[in-house]
This record gives structure tokens, C-alpha cells and sequence, in this order.
């Protein structure tokens, strides 16, 4: 299927995202409130995290990482996919 800029992407969101992730399977829709998880290819949401509200995406550990403060928190994407 041949997408266009036009292609959009409706998604039932409790708020605006602040950010935005992708480990080219998923993507990661953070906002203040916590972050949730879509499936790429069905756009279908497959996961929440909840108070989660990750600022960066490392790719080689396959790690979402937040900031609160002075602590740093590490999920790792491969638990999304037990």
C-alpha cells in the first residue's frame, strides 16, 4: 500500500504527545500522564505505560528511558514483546 503525507493516522488519546519514539515495529506516544504503545503495521494500540514518560529511545539497548529529577528509569522494549 503506497502511503502519502496525506495518510493519516487516527488514534484515541487521552492528551497531546510531548513525544514521539519508533523501533520501526512500534510506535511510542509519550505524554505527561504516561506513554502508549501502537503496532506499526495494524495501528493498533498493543500496550500502556502508565506514569512513564520517557525522553529518549536507545536503540541498541532497546530501552525507553526517562528523566525525573536526579533518577533515571529504563523500560525495556522487549518486555512488550513476552
Amino acid at each position: 500500500m503506497e502511503q502519502s503525507p496525506d495518510d493519516q493516522w487516527a488514534m484515541n488519546l487521552s492528551e497531546e504527545p510531548d513525544d514521539l519514539f519508533s523501533d520501526g515495529k512500534r510506535l511510542f506516544v509519550v505524554g505527561e500522564k504516561g506513554t502508549s504503545v501502537w503496532d506499526i503495521s495494524s495501528r493498533l494500540s498493543v500496550a500502556s505505560l502508565p506514569d512513564f514518560s520517557p525522553r529518549l529511545y536507545d536503540p541498541k539497548r532497546g530501552s525507553l528511558i526517562a528523566i525525573e529529577g536526579t533518577t533515571l528509569s529504563e523500560f525495556s522494549t522487549a518486555e512488550l514483546l513476552a
